[in-house]
């Protein structure tokens, strides 16, 4: 799978968006990272691809290396553990407070959390698949945690 197209253009559009803010200083090579709900891990792999290689993602069904099983409900992680957060399965939360509360808690103060929210109606709703929409405008800082 990981040398499919899809693949590839996934994980091209996802490094696209961190270099972006890798030159924003809000990402850094040196940021413990956690994709959230992270799939096949086509986030984590673009995160190692622009050079943050402390990165791992999580989602109920594992796909390893790149992804352990861990529920983002209850994060299979220690409080502050990660400078930075990422997920695009926000939507999917069944219970979003608990989803933030879990960010909140594993995410180390002064750390950078960016949440992908639907931007689009249609049927194929992650921008990553359509990389006209899958821009720097279309994130929405739902948290933009500079927590104390």
């Amino acid at each position: 799978m990981w040398t499919t197209r899809d693949w590839d253009r996934k994980v091209a559009v996802f490094s696209a968006f961190f270099d972006s803010l890798k030159r924003r200083s809000l990402l850094a090579k040196a940021s413990k990272s956690l994709c959230i709900g992270a799939r096949v891990g086509q986030e984590v792999a673009a995160l190692k691809r622009v050079g943050v290689s402390d990165s791992v993602g999580i989602d109920l069904v594992p796909y390893s290396p790149l992804v352990l099983k861990g529920d983002f409900h209850r994060q299979p992680f220690a409080d502050g553990t990660f400078d930075f957060e990422f997920s695009n399965v926000f939507d999917h939360a069944l219970y979003p407070r608990r989803f933030i509360g879990e960010i909140e808690r594993t995410l180390r103060p002064g750390g950078i959390c960016v949440l992908h929210v639907l931007v689009s109606k249609r049927a194929d709703k992650y921008s990553a698949n359509d990389p006209a929409i899958f821009t720097p405008k279309s994130f929405f800082f739902l948290l933009f945690c500079l927590m104390k």
